[in-house]
């Protein structure tokens, strides 16, 4: 537990509330409607139960600025690509094969080489410079214009190649644009700029889009319940990330 005496008192709740939350609604479905144990600890359940777990872990130690979270976050992104994979989400698959695994690996190279520099366990932090805003909108922009073309012509490209049909994104334009802004969060987050946080707010407005989906369902649904869950913690670790590394880049450019 010496990991946990190091936390501020708001990461200490943060991390206890999600570690329980995702444990209790990984096992609601076996408690309610007759369900059984063995309907959750499925190979799909154990390996969303990991992507939730490791998530929560994630969240707390990039908040920090510790190098520790590319560890955990390899192992969240792992566990979410075996979902994408199993769910037939193949768009997703290939975005973190081809980007997000890539990015970790360059942040996590990138986070070392500043820790070497300071000697300390907490990354050096920065901010955009004037003018560097409306080249990141206009990147922002392009780079999603292209890899909606890429979603929308994905099915026919493995059909011609493979032979194999896979079903078109139901929602084009929202998962394009959320998987673009997420991979400019974790292109800032590995330059360790403090903006990353805004991009990470983005990407995770998709809380609100499941507490909609939950309120408005005719009948309880945990799927959403458990989406929710996670998409909450987040959306409120993205708040605390761009409070807390403001906080972080006034305290080291004070040193």
């Amino acid at each position: 537990m010496k990991f946990f005496k190091s936390y501020t008192p708001f990461q200490k709740v943060f991390f206890v509330f999600f570690m329980i939350a995702s444990i209790i609604t990984f096992f609601v479905p076996a408690f309610i409607s007759g369900g059984k144990l063995s309907d959750v600890l499925t190979i799909g359940g154990i390996v969303g139960l990991v992507a939730t777990l490791s998530g929560v872990v994630t969240s707390v130690y990039q908040v920090r600025g510790n190098l520790i979270v590319y560890f955990w976050w390899i192992i969240n992104t792992v566990a979410m690509l075996a979902i994408s994979i199993m769910g037939c989400l193949y768009g997703q698959a290939v975005k973190t094969i081809i980007l997000t695994l890539p990015l970790q690996i360059i942040g996590l190279v990138s986070w070392k080489r500043s820790l070497e520099k300071t000697k300390g366990d907490v990354v050096q932090v920065k901010r955009f410079k004037k003018g560097q805003w409306p080249k990141i909108i206009l990147a922002l922009i392009v780079c999603w214009f292209l890899y909606m073309l890429f979603i929308k012509y994905l099915p026919y490209g493995v059909h011609y190649v493979f032979g194999v049909a896979i079903k078109k994104d139901p929602s084009l334009i929202m998962d394009s644009i959320s998987g673009i802004i997420t991979t400019f969060a974790f292109y800032l987050t590995s330059k360790r700029y403090v903006e990353q946080w805004i991009f990470w707010i983005f990407s995770n407005i998709g809380f609100v889009l499941f507490v909609k989906t939950l309120i408005m369902a005719p009948h309880f649904s945990i799927v959403y319940l458990s989406g929710s869950v996670m998409w909450a913690q987040y959306l409120v670790s993205s708040f605390y990330g761009y409070y807390n590394w403001k906080k972080l880049e006034r305290e080291q450019n004070n040193n």
